[in-house]
């Protein structure tokens, strides 16, 4: 266990332990979706600060898993199955002690209760730390990613799938091709034929560019290979006829359809802004609730 010593020589030997453990903010308040892969289970002995007055100090065995830590007596416990306890993490947040004038100690502050903590040394200390906040983003993508599905799912619900075939250019003014296109759900999805379950493209709606084409300003990430078949540089056979053409522009990817008709292509022009923006207002509103 752990415990506190006295005097202004401690003080200054915890203040420098707690500064050389919180250099490990700098990197982790920064972590992205991607950092997430880094996260893995850990298991091993800490010492655990009681809530009662006496405030003593026992050795517990802790397993990392998901947005849980969990504690038991001992490894055999562990093994065996017995939880002595459960430090939630979904609403937590993992730092240096200040006050801390041994080697190792860290915090967990939930909206329960400061759980203070204690590595064999700063380096294992380090290493807890960076894995629960990895632990918990983890969790907070994933609660992130259930709710804009369920979100993106409201959207179908109660706006109705445009549906039908439409020509799609492949290459840039290279040639036409009929292809199945479908809008539901916050996207745009290209098939193949009706028939087919083969997904050519899909344009996420989010934050995209919709508007009718200009054949002299074509999207710089156009889809214009499909299936290796067409080549850039392959000209097939050049598109002279642009009428009732429009293109849809994200992040990544980006397609030119065609329509029979002005009436046509405008009645796909408005079911794509009408996807579009419930879709944005859903997402930027969930996206607002996870920053407040």
């Amino acid at each position: 266990g752990g415990g506190s010593s006295s005097g202004g020589g401690g003080d200054d030997d915890g203040r420098k332990r707690a500064a050389t453990l919180a250099e490990i903010d700098d990197g982790d308040h920064d972590l992205n979706a991607n950092d997430v892969s880094m996260y893995e289970q850990m298991k091993g002995y800490l010492s655990k600060q009681g809530e009662e007055s006496l405030k003593t100090w026992k050795k517990r065995y802790f397993v990392l898993m998901e947005e849980k830590l969990f504690y038991y007596k001992d490894r055999d416990a562990f093994i065996e199955g017995v939880i002595t306890g459960i430090i939630e993490l979904d609403d937590c947040t993992c730092c240096a002690t200040p006050q801390a004038t041994r080697p190792g100690y860290f915090q967990i502050n939930t909206p329960e209760r400061i759980w203070m903590l204690q590595a064999p040394d700063d380096d294992e200390a380090r290493k807890w730390m960076r894995q629960i906040r990895l632990a918990v983003k983890c969790a907070a993508s994933a609660q992130r990613y259930v709710a804009e599905e369920n979100a993106l799912q409201a959207v179908v619900k109660r706006h109705e799938p445009k549906k039908g075939r439409l020509n799609m250019m492949i290459g840039v003014n290279r040639v036409w091709r009929k292809h199945y296109v479908v809008i539901k759900g916050g996207m745009l999805i290209v098939y193949k034929s009706e028939r087919s379950k083969k997904v050519v493209v899909k344009v996420p709606l989010y934050h995209c560019s919709i508007d009718e084409y200009d054949p002299d300003k074509p999207p710089a990430n156009l889809q214009w290979d499909i299936g290796g078949t067409l080549k850039r540089l392959f000209v097939v056979e050049e598109i002279d006829n642009f009428d009732n053409s429009f293109q849809v522009c994200g992040q990544s990817r980006s397609v030119v359809l065609q329509a029979q008709s002005v009436e046509e292509m405008h009645a796909y022009l408005n079911a794509l802004l009408e996807h579009k923006v419930a879709c944005e207002e859903i997402i930027d509103a969930i996206s607002v609730d996870w920053v407040t």
